[in-house]
């Protein structure tokens, strides 16, 4: 991490994983999730035919991101997709950062990830973030 990087407490991810099982439990399709993996962000959310995907520093900078293109798998499937590339990739791979095979993904906020990358993004670059509110699926 890097010395001007500063951690900032993302929410209660016990609280944020018991909604989630409760939403499962409850039959509920998952429209977006976020996770931290060892140095890296990790955003994905439901759109027009697939799924967009944002991987982000210890700074909230975007690093990578795409569009998932295959519909017809759940927003997990895809999840798990993009971290087994993430992992297969050549170390000097600046999206990959420091994470390791053994890392875990720890659930985050994802309205507290997206805002903090949004306030990064225009503080640095003077634009608005590729995926603002306005585009992802509203609740």
């Amino acid at each position: 991490m890097d010395d001007e990087d500063e951690n900032i407490d993302l929410g209660d991810e016990k609280d944020q994983m018991l909604a989630q099982m409760k939403k499962s439990l409850k039959g509920e399709q998952e429209t977006e999730l976020a996770f931290q993996i060892a140095d890296r962000f990790i955003s994905i959310q439901e759109a027009d035919g697939g799924y967009d995907y944002s991987i982000i520093g210890a700074g909230y900078k975007e690093i990578d991101g795409g569009v998932y293109d295959n519909p017809d798998g759940s927003i997990r499937e895809a999840l798990n997709d993009i971290l087994v590339d993430l992992r297969d990739n050549p170390f000097d791979n600046s999206a990959r950062g420091n994470i390791r095979d053994n890392d875990e993904l720890i659930p985050i906020d994802y309205d507290r990830l997206m805002e903090k990358a949004e306030i990064v993004d225009v503080a640095v670059v003077g634009s608005r973030c590729p995926y603002p509110r306005s585009r992802r699926k509203q609740k």
